[in-house]
C-alpha cells in the first residue's frame, strides 16, 4: 500500500524514486541472500555441530542484518515521505494559485486539445461572449469565429500545430446576442503533449477607439484638404525667428499659386519674401513664444510672384507647431470697392431721381425719403422719418397696401406694384403708381423695402376722361345698334306691308290679264303680262330675302332655334361645298328677345365673314346653356368655329363686323372672345348671362 501510494504520488508530482526507499523488497532480498552465507560460515566456524544450530545461527545473523538494513530503509522512507508531503503541499498550493488566477483573470484563458475545441475556459470567456462554459466546450471554436476571419484563423492554427507560437493574432468571435467582439490571441503548446494554452484579450473597445481615431484623422484630413481657406503648418527654426513648412492644403496651393511639393521643408521667408514687411512674421513669432492665438488683419501681400489681399489667424499646436489659417479676400475687396461705387451711384440716383423713392423698414417705418417724394407729399424728410407709410396712404387704399407689404414680407414675391392714392400734407390727394421691392440679406431675411412712387394724377385724370369717352362711345354704339335694329324692323315691315302687297297685287293683275288674253290676237298682251308676273315674282323674292336679312320673321314668331335653322339652311344652299354642323341645346329656348337677337346677329355676321374671308372647308356652331352650379350667374354660350385661313388678331380691323359683334354682346352684359391665327382657323365665343326662374 505504501509502495503503491508512493508510486502514485511520485509519478503525479514528479518526486525522484530511490532504491533505499523501497525497504520491503530489500529486506526480503537480504534475508534470502544472506541466509546461505551465514549458514555456511557457522558450519565453518563451528564444525561438528548439529545442522539446526547452523541454521539458527544463520537465521539469527540474517535477521540482524535484515533489521539493520530495514532500519536504514525506514529512515530513508520516512525522510522521503516527508519530502513527498512537502512536494504535494507545494504543488497543491501552486495549483490553487493557478486555479485562482485562471478564474480571476480578466483575460480569456483556455486550454485546447488535439481537436479544434475548447477543453477548458475561464469565466472571462463566458462574461465576454455571453455563453455558458458548457456551450463553449460543446462546439468547435471555429463556429464562433466571424466567417470573414475563419480562413486567417485556420491558417494560424496550422502554424501553431507546426510548432510556431501565435502572438497578437486578431479575429472576431460571435457573442450569444449575435454581435461580434474583437479578440487578440497569444497561444503556444504546453509541455504536456497534446495540450495548447491560449490567452485572448477583448480589444473591441480599443479597436473602436482606433477606428474612431482613424475616422477622426480622416475627417481632419478631408477637412484640411477641402477647406476653402488656406492652411499651412509650420515648424519653428532659428529659435522661432523663421518657420519651415511641414504641411499645406489644396486651398493654400490655389491661393498661393504654388504646389505643396515646392514648399515643404522650405523656409517661410524663402517662399514668401514679402512676409516680413507684410507683418505676418511678427505675429507668428509672438504666437510661437507665448502660445496665444492671434489674428493678422486683412492686408495686401505683394512680392515678385504674388499679389493679393489676405487675412490670417495663427495658433500653436500642443506639439509646438504653428498653424496659419488664411483667407484670400481679393475678390471681396474688389466687391467692396464696387459696392462703395454702387452706393455712391445709388445715393446720386436716390437724391436726383425725378420720381419719389423711400426706404421703409420691415415694420413699415420710413428710413429715408428723397427730395422728389418730399415735394410730392409736401413733407420734409425729418417729418417723414420714423413714421409709417400708412400715415399718408388714402384710407380706401390702406387695406391693399398692407396686403402688398405682407406678401413681400412672407417672401411670396420680391417685387409688387400698386396704384393707390396718397394724402398730401395740405390734405390734397394724388394718384401714384407705387412699385415696392423687398431687399433681403444673404440669408434671405427681409432687410428693408424700396418704394418708387410715380405721380400719375394727370395720367389718372386722362384715363378717367378716356374711360368716360369710351363709355360714351359704347353707349352711342349700342344706341346706334338699337336704332339700326329699329330701322331694319321698320324697313322689313315696309317691305312686307307696302312693297310686298303691291307686288302681290301686280302679280294678281298679271295673272288676270293672262287668263283673259287667250285669243291669238292678244298674244303680245299675254307676253307682256307674263313678263310683268315674272318681274314681280323676282322683286317679291328679292324683297323677301331682304326682309329676312333685315328681320327674320321666324325669329319673332318661332324663336331663336327656328330662326338659326332658317339662316343656316339658306347659307348651306349658297355654300354647298362647306360642311356646316349646328348643335343647339334645347334648354336655351325662351330667351329674352334682345339676347336672341344678339345671338342671331352674331351667327349671321360670323357666317358673312366666313363667306368673305375664311375659305373654310367646315364650320361648327354650338349653342348651349352653362350649368348654373358651375357658373354664376347662369349663362348661355355660343361658339362659331371654322377651319379657314384665320388672320392676325393684332392687325387693325378692316371692317366693322367684329366691332359690331363685340358691341352687341357687351350691350347685353356679355363677354366676347376671339381666338385665331394665320392658318389656324377662327373661333368666336360669346357668353351672355341669363336669368333663371
Amino acid at each position: 500500500m505504501i509502495e503503491s501510494d508512493w508510486q502514485v504520488h511520485s509519478e503525479t508530482y514528479a518526486v525522484p524514486r530511490t532504491h533505499g526507499v523501497m525497504f520491503g523488497p530489500l529486506l526480503a532480498l537480504s534475508l534470502i541472500a544472506m541466509f546461505p552465507i551465514f549458514d555456511y560460515a557457522a558450519s565453518w566456524l563451528y564444525p561438528g555441530r548439529p545442522h539446526w544450530l547452523y541454521d539458527l545461527i544463520a537465521a539469527t545473523l540474517s535477521a540482524m542484518l535484515a533489521l539493520a538494513i530495514g532500519y536504514r530503509g525506514y529512515r530513508r522512507f520516512f525522510a522521503y515521505q516527508q519530502l513527498l508531503e512537502q512536494h504535494v503541499t507545494q504543488r497543491r498550493i501552486a495549483e490553487n494559485e493557478l486555479e485562482t488566477l485562471f478564474s480571476l483573470s480578466l483575460d480569456m484563458l483556455t486550454i485546447t486539445g488535439q481537436e479544434p475545441q475548447f477543453s477548458r475556459v475561464n469565466p472571462a470567456f463566458s462574461e465576454t461572449l455571453g455563453y455558458d462554459a458548457d456551450e463553449l466546450l460543446a462546439r468547435p471554436y471555429t463556429d464562433f469565429v466571424h466567417p470573414d476571419d475563419r480562413p486567417a484563423t485556420l491558417a494560424a492554427i496550422t502554424r501553431l500545430n507546426a510548432g510556431e507560437p501565435i502572438i497578437d493574432f486578431v479575429n472576431r468571435y460571435r457573442r450569444a446576442d449575435g454581435s461580434y467582439r474583437w479578440l487578440q490571441w497569444r497561444a503556444s503548446h504546453s509541455k504536456v503533449p497534446g495540450l495548447t494554452c491560449a490567452v485572448a484579450r477583448d480589444i473591441t473597445e480599443a479597436r473602436m477607439r482606433e477606428q474612431a481615431l482613424a475616422e477622426s484623422e480622416q475627417r481632419f484630413r478631408l477637412l484640411f484638404e477641402n477647406m476653402s481657406d488656406g492652411v499651412a503648418v509650420y515648424e519653428a527654426t532659428d529659435d522661432g525667428r523663421d518657420f519651415v513648412f511641414r504641411d499645406f492644403n489644396k486651398a493654400g496651393e490655389r491661393i498661393s499659386r504654388i504646389s505643396k511639393d515646392e514648399l515643404i521643408g522650405h523656409r517661410l521667408t524663402e517662399i514668401f519674401p514679402g512676409v516680413e514687411t507684410f507683418g505676418l512674421l511678427d505675429v507668428m513669432r509672438a504666437v510661437w513664444h507665448d502660445g496665444e492665438p492671434r489674428s493678422h488683419p486683412a492686408r495686401r501681400y505683394r512680392d515678385q510672384r504674388l499679389e493679393l489681399w489676405v487675412e490670417n489667424f495663427v495658433f500653436r499646436l500642443p506639439s509646438g507647431e504653428l498653424v496659419a489659417v488664411y483667407r484670400d479676400i481679393t475678390e471681396r475687396k474688389a466687391a467692396e470697392d464696387l459696392l462703395r461705387q454702387s452706393e455712391a451711384r445709388f445715393r446720386a440716383v436716390f437724391e436726383q431721381a425725378p420720381i419719389g423713392i423711400d426706404l421703409v423698414s420691415p415694420d413699415g417705418l420710413v428710413i429715408r425719403a428723397n427730395e422728389a417724394l418730399q415735394q410730392m407729399l409736401g413733407y420734409r424728410e425729418d417729418e417723414m422719418l420714423g413714421r409709417s407709410f400708412r400715415d399718408w396712404t388714402h384710407p380706401d387704399d390702406l387695406e391693399g397696401s398692407q396686403a402688398l407689404a405682407q406678401r413681400l414680407r412672407e417672401g411670396g414675391d420680391d417685387r409688387l406694384a400698386i396704384e393707390k392714392r396718397y394724402v398730401r400734407k395740405d390734405g390734397g390727394t394724388i394718384w401714384a403708381n407705387t412699385q415696392v421691392a423687398a431687399v433681403r440679406d444673404s440669408a434671405g431675411v427681409l432687410d428693408y423695402f424700396v418704394a418708387m412712387v410715380e405721380d400719375t394724377s394727370e395720367r389718372h385724370r386722362a384715363q378717367q376722361e378716356t374711360r368716360a369717352l369710351l363709355e360714351q362711345n359704347r353707349f352711342l354704339a349700342r344706341r346706334l345698334l338699337q336704332v339700326q335694329e329699329q330701322e331694319r324692323a321698320w324697313i322689313a315691315r315696309e317691305l312686307h306691308d307696302e312693297i310686298g302687297q303691291s307686288l302681290t297685287g301686280i302679280r294678281a293683275d298679271a295673272q288676270a290679264i293672262l287668263s283673259r288674253s287667250r285669243a291669238p290676237e292678244l298674244v303680245p298682251i299675254r307676253e307682256s303680262a307674263q313678263a310683268i308676273d315674272e318681274v314681280a315674282n323676282r322683286l317679291y323674292s328679292a324683297a323677301y330675302a331682304l326682309m329676312h336679312q333685315l328681320r327674320p320673321s321666324l325669329l319673332d314668331d318661332l324663336g331663336l332655334h327656328a330662326g338659326l335653322d332658317q339662316l343656316l339652311d339658306h347659307w348651306r344652299r349658297q355654300h354647298p361645298r362647306t360642311r356646316c354642323v349646328f348643335e343647339f341645346d334645347d334648354a336655351c329656348e325662351a330667351l329674352p328677345d334682345d339676347t336672341e337677337l344678339v345671338l342671331y346677329r352674331t351667327v349671321q355676321e360670323a357666317l358673312t365673314n366666313i363667306s368673305k374671308h375664311a375659305a373654310a372647308a367646315s364650320i361648327r356652331i354650338d349653342l348651349r346653356c352653362l350649368d348654373p352650379e358651375t357658373t354664376a350667374p347662369a349663362r348661355i354660350q355660343l361658339c362659331v368655329s371654322d377651319d379657314g385661313r384665320g388672320f392676325d388678331p393684332d392687325a387693325p380691323p378692316r371692317g366693322m363686323g367684329l366691332i359690331g359683334m363685340r358691341e352687341r354682346v357687351m350691350s347685353v352684359g356679355g363677354e366676347f372672345d376671339l381666338h385665331t391665327a394665320r392658318g389656324k382657323g377662327t373661333t368666336i365665343c360669346v357668353s351672355i348671362p341669363i336669368a333663371v326662374d
